[in-house]
């Protein structure tokens, strides 16, 4: 039963995250979706850690005991064929999408990653060369597969991605089969966290990503029994573990580190030993840490900063990550409190792992948890809180009928919940592109008796709409008419202009840009570097948005804020799945000097088609006429 002094950690820590961010002003130098609420994600996150400390106090020090498990903990073991037929529905998922998405306009996250491929195949190197928020098997690997494989970079990207989750559920299930527990509730878990289908293809929100730093921990704990023979050697191991986790994901590897860290502590304790290991661990990091590029860490100082962050809104998604974190966490701190101090720990069973690997687990969730707290969608929440998410399906429990309540409420809340989102954003991107390859095999076979069969079903006056608007995207598209654009370059693309974008570099005729878009453009030195791009710009393709015949070479306005502010709000609330948010309060982005807004810096050169428009630089023609 929960206690009065637990009643008021809740209510505090709920106050903290959910009401008093709204009266600490965050900085305006930092561009984010939280300043438009006026949301300080830098006090929701004080306010967790803050409850956690006094969770973990009274965690350890209640007098009351803790409760043992119920559900008999038998060590079962879950076969190769959970492991198969998850990754069959994988592949079975990928195929159609890949063929959607193979020749069209790139969808959903290929719109980031395919224009840094194409940025590779002129020469530039992710990071120093552009902009490029992950780590580098996120770039590395399609690019390889595509020159390995004599692919396009679509299809190598798309089967990239394809090959992360696969790993990424080989991971899950090589950890679960270490975990001392019974059968049914591994199932339950493979089961529960492997249902992250969904049709974005993106490398970046794969299982592989967030799971390697805890498959390394787990990895660690089967390799290290003994300091004295090998205090030299793990040292070395530890840093290409690190490395590895590192080149997924930095803020994971960042996250991977203390958790080593506190594995040795616990295992070990404060010996000779553990000083020489973690010391020469440390050193080994520190060394390599200087040989690694400052832009490496570019967008991970901006998203820390408060960058790209979202208001923590109380989401059913959220307050099953926070309930869980606040289960799960302080018991585990707890108890290696205890086991550092010397003292009897409470009766309980051993965690999954062991009690310094399930300990070690909780240490690098811990470090997650400015990731699920920044980026605050249902998305992130979930792969940053796996962690936590998984170490409670796999904790105590009284009985089997409410860890599967537990398990039903995680799939409902970011499993079917995120599918549907998915499928929300991006549904009218895969039917547009569906009806691009329908309109080419129809226009291919035009005496098809599919086709005529097709047509029975839905209808001629149906049928005949939906080719023409599958024509008109065609006829109005950039491909179509590039043959316009002959002879002249190379020219820009609009920030975030994904369409422009893929054509340009598809004729090698793209003006490189470090920042793509303004997706990761937090800060004024940003925005610097990336006006400083675009004043080099001589020509610039970009849709026709206004009445007269000028724009401003640095306007990067987001897409969803140039619909208008309802539009606006309308995105959030389905991203953040709460539809009751509080007022805008729009904040006017930092001056950066020597910016002069609505300057126009261009004018209108030649008309492409209905919606194209190519743009050149007054100083440009100038020149030119000159």
């Amino acid at each position: 039963m929960i206690g009065p002094l637990w009643v008021l950690l809740i209510g505090l820590v709920s106050a903290g995250v959910f009401w008093l961010p709204y009266y600490v002003p965050a900085s305006s130098r930092i561009v984010s979706d939280s300043l438009r609420f006026g949301f300080n994600n830098h006090v929701a996150l004080t306010s967790v850690f803050l409850g956690l400390a006094a969770a973990t106090i009274l965690a350890t020090f209640s007098p009351q005991a803790s409760r043992t498990n119920s559900i008999p903990a038998t060590d079962g073991q879950i076969g190769i064929t959970s492991l198969v037929v998850v990754c069959l529905i994988q592949t079975a998922a990928f195929v159609p999408l890949y063929w959607l998405a193979n020749g069209n306009t790139p969808i959903g996250e290929a719109a980031y990653f395919l224009p840094r491929l194409y940025y590779m195949d002129q020469g530039l190197p992710p990071y120093r060369g552009f902009e490029f928020a992950y780590g580098p098997a996120l770039a590395y690997g399609p690019y390889l597969a595509q020159r390995l494989l004599g692919v396009s970079p679509q299809a190598a990207y798309t089967w990239s991605v394809w090959a992360f989750g696969i790993a990424g559920y080989g991971i899950l299930w090589a950890i679960l089969r270490q975990a001392k527990t019974s059968r049914f509730t591994k199932l339950a878990a493979f089961a529960g966290l492997a249902a992250c289908f969904h049709i974005m293809i993106a490398p970046q929100y794969t299982l592989l990503r967030f799971l390697c730093g805890i498959g390394a921990l787990v990895l660690v704990g089967k390799i290290t029994q003994d300091l004295r023979a090998g205090w030299f050697v793990l040292p070395v191991i530890y840093l290409g573990l690190t490395l590895g986790v590192f080149a997924i994901s930095p803020e994971i590897g960042c996250a991977f580190i203390p958790g080593i860290l506190a594995y040795l502590l616990l295992k070990f304790g404060f010996g000779a030993e553990v000083v020489r290991v973690a010391g020469m661990y440390l050193l080994l990091i520190i060394l390599v840490a200087l040989l690694i590029p400052t832009e490496m860490l570019l967008t991970l100082r901006g998203f820390a900063a408060g960058g790209n962050s979202f208001p923590v809104m109380p989401s059913p998604y959220m307050l099953l990550y926070l309930a869980t974190l606040f289960a799960v966490v302080p018991q585990l701190l707890g108890r290696g409190l205890s086991l550092l101090t010397g003292r009897r720990a409470k009766p309980g069973p051993d965690g999954p792992f062991g009690d310094p690997v399930t300990i070690a687990i909780g240490v690098t969730s811990v470090c997650m948890i400015p990731g699920a707290l920044g980026r605050a969608d249902l998305g992130h929440v979930y792969f940053y809180g796996i962690g936590v998410l998984l170490l409670g399906i796999l904790g105590s429990w009284r009985s089997r009928k409410w860890q599967l309540a537990y398990c039903s409420a995680l799939v409902i809340a970011f499993q079917v919940v995120g599918f549907v989102l998915s499928f929300h954003f991006l549904s009218s991107d895969y039917l547009s592109a569906a009806g691009q390859k329908m309109l080419r095999w129809v226009e291919d076979h035009p005496q098809s008796s599919v086709s005529e069969y097709a047509k029975s079903i839905v209808g001629e006056a149906r049928w005949a709409a939906a080719f023409d608007r599958a024509r008109h995207t065609r006829d109005v598209s950039l491909e179509t008419n590039y043959a316009v654009l002959a002879g002249i370059g190379p020219i820009c693309a609009n920030p975030g202009d994904r369409a422009a974008f893929a054509v340009l570099a598809q004729h090698k005729n793209l003006k490189p840009q470090y920042f793509f878009d303004s997706l990761n453009v937090f800060t004024v030195e940003q925005r610097q570097r990336m006006r400083a791009d675009y004043q080099e710009c001589r020509y610039l393709i970009q849709p026709f948005g206004s009445e007269d015949n000028s724009v401003s070479a640095h306007d990067t306005r987001n897409a969803e804020v140039d619909a208008g502010w309802e539009g606006y709000r309308r995105y959030i609330a389905w991203n953040l799945c709460f539809p009751w948010l509080p007022r805008l309060k729009p904040v006017a982005e930092p001056p950066v000097p020597g910016e002069t807004s609505g300057r126009p810096d261009f004018v209108v050169l030649k008309r492409v088609n209905e919606r194209w428009f190519l743009w050149a630089r007054r100083d440009t023609l100038q020149s030119k006429s000159e």
